[in-house]
């Protein structure tokens, strides 16, 4: 009987471990509460999100960075005589001979699907641990005529269901017809944190066309900046719905963009890498108070 190979537990990643990341090289990857060793096919349309091989089997999965580390080689003996780490860049020969001989991905429980989905639940379930009930939270509009806003609202309940979660809300700008506070169920993909503060200058640096986010009726629109109109105001204009506004700058903010995975903030620079419009849902009755 094969005796098994011990190692201690690796070191942290270098900080600059994901941005290393590349087609061809190898990591390891958190699946099924182990690390697997993977190659890297190619990066996915996700920003942190790649393709993988799963090395010795014949499976290809997609997981974020946030679940790769490098693949740690432990040499008990280094070349001074104590032990040491290092990292595999590229498969062994020894590695590429068994890649030869794959096994079947049905051998890879639960299959190709499984890391995805692991991830994709310990992902979700992170997200409702951030927004824990009393977070004050921006709900993107996903019902006709909200395209293209943020509106803030308070979370007063999560619910995690089949890898993907919910949070219930209160919004703070709308009301139901008889005057009561609207509340409602929303996918976590439509939920993001309050974006960070920024400069108040930042609007004299902008260039025309450059995204922005309006404050109108209580709630941060998508605009596009369209130049000074004079007296301390800004031109902007609303291209979803050919809309054009002339603010003061205290109603403008860059157009924050928020990586749920990486749980980090950056500012859209250019109009043409806006999100697209979600799918409408029905339409409920509600005002803006």
């Amino acid at each position: 009987r094969r005796e098994p190979r011990l190692r201690p537990p690796p070191p942290p990643p270098p900080a600059d471990f994901p941005a290393g990341l590349k087609p061809g090289s190898i990591a390891e990857l958190w699946h099924r509460r182990g690390w697997w060793p993977v190659s890297v096919l190619r990066a996915v349309g996700e920003v942190g999100v790649w393709e993988l091989e799963l090395c010795g089997y014949e499976a290809e999965l997609r997981a974020p960075a946030r679940l790769l580390r490098p693949s740690w080689r432990w040499e008990p003996a280094g070349r001074r005589g104590t032990p040491s780490w290092s990292i595999a860049e590229k498969p062994s020969a020894a590695g590429k001979a068994k890649a030869k001989a794959k096994r079947r991905s049905s051998e890879l429980l639960p299959g190709t699907k499984g890391a995805e989905q692991e991830g994709a639940a310990r992902g979700a379930r992170e997200l409702l641990h951030h927004f824990a009930p009393g977070t004050t939270v921006e709900i993107a509009g996903v019902e006709d005529g909200f395209f293209g806003s943020w509106y803030t609202a308070r979370v007063l309940e999560t619910r995690e269901a089949r890898g993907a979660g919910k949070l219930r809300v209160r919004y703070d700008a709308f009301r139901e017809d008889d005057g009561s506070t609207w509340e409602d169920w929303v996918e976590l993909e439509h939920v993001r944190p309050l974006p960070p503060r920024h400069k108040p200058q930042f609007v004299t640096e902008l260039d025309a066309s450059a995204p922005l986010e309006l404050l109108f009726k209580e709630g941060w629109w998508e605009v596009l900046y369209d130049g000074r109109a004079g007296g301390g105001r800004h031109a902007v204009v609303a291209p979803q719905y050919n809309v054009h506004h002339t603010v003061p700058a205290s109603q403008l903010r860059p157009a924050w963009r928020w990586a749920a995975a990486e749980r980090t903030w950056d500012v859209r620079l250019d109009s043409s890498d806006a999100p697209a419009a979600p799918a409408p849902k029905p339409t409920k009755a509600f005002k803006v108070r």
